[in-house]
C-alpha cells in the first residue's frame, strides 16, 4: 500500500485532468467508500438506498463549482520505485496524460461557504470521504486541516456536518459537538446521520 499521499485543490488538478474525467474518478470512489461500510453499521440495504450507483457526474461537477473540494492524492503502483521518487517531488509531474494513469485519488472533502455579503460566517462540510485502505493513516485529518485553513482564510466562525455513524467520532475528536440525530429519506429508505458544529477559534 502506498504511504505518500498529498492534498491538492480540485481547481489544481483541472489544468491537467478533463473535468468529466476527474469526477467520473470521484463518483467511482465515492460509490465505492459507501459500500465498503461495515454491514453492520450500515446495512447491505441502506448502503444500496445511500449509492444505489456513482452520482450523476454533470450534478456533481455544478456541485464542485461552487464548493471546490480538496483531494487527496497518492500513487497507483506503490511497489515501483520511479513512481514513489516521482510523488515526493509532485504527484502529477509524472506523466502528462490527460487520466494521470499513476495516481489515484483515495479522499475528498469539500466547504460549502455562505452566500456572498451573508452575515451568517457559517461553512458546511458537504462532503467528507476516504478510501477504505486509506483510513486511519491520516488522511482524513490532513484533508480536514485544510478544510478548517480555508474557513478561516474567508473569516468563518462556525462549521457544520452531517455525518455518519462512521464519521461522527472523527468530527467530536476533532472539538464539534452534536446537534440533532437526523433520518433522510433515501431511495425509500431513511438513513441515519447527525448534524454537527464547531465553533472556531480566533486566530488573531
Amino acid at each position: 500500500m502506498p504511504t505518500e499521499w498529498i492534498i491538492l485543490d480540485y481547481r489544481h488538478l483541472l489544468d491537467r485532468r478533463n473535468e468529466k474525467d476527474l469526477v467520473r474518478e470521484i463518483t467511482s470512489l465515492y460509490h465505492s467508500i459507501v459500500h465498503s461500510i461495515d454491514p453492520l453499521i450500515y446495512s447491505l440495504v441502506e448502503q444500496n438506498a445511500w449509492s444505489p450507483a456513482p452520482p450523476e457526474i454533470d450534478l456533481w461537477i455544478e456541485k464542485f463549482r461552487k464548493a471546490p473540494p480538496l483531494l487527496a492524492i497518492a500513487p497507483r503502483s506503490p511497489h515501483d520505485e520511479s513512481d514513489s521518487k516521482n510523488a515526493q517531488l509532485h504527484p502529477l509531474e509524472k506523466t502528462n496524460s490527460k487520466t494521470e494513469p499513476g495516481f489515484q485519488i483515495i479522499g475528498f472533502m469539500n466547504l460549502e461557504m455562505p452566500a456572498q455579503n451573508s452575515p451568517d460566517r457559517t461553512g458546511h462540510i458537504d462532503l467528507a470521504y476516504v478510501a477504505s485502505s486509506f483510513q486511519r493513516m491520516g488522511v482524513a485529518g490532513a484533508l480536514y486541516k485544510a478544510v478548517e485553513d480555508q474557513a478561516y482564510e474567508h473569516g468563518l466562525i462556525r462549521l457544520t456536518v452531517d455525518a455518519s455513524h462512521i464519521a461522527r467520532p472523527f468530527f467530536l475528536r476533532l472539538g464539534y459537538r452534536q446537534l440533532t440525530e437526523n433520518q433522510i429519506p433515501r431511495n425509500g429508505l431513511y438513513i441515519t446521520n447527525f448534524t454537527l458544529e464547531k465553533i472556531l477559534d480566533s486566530k488573531g
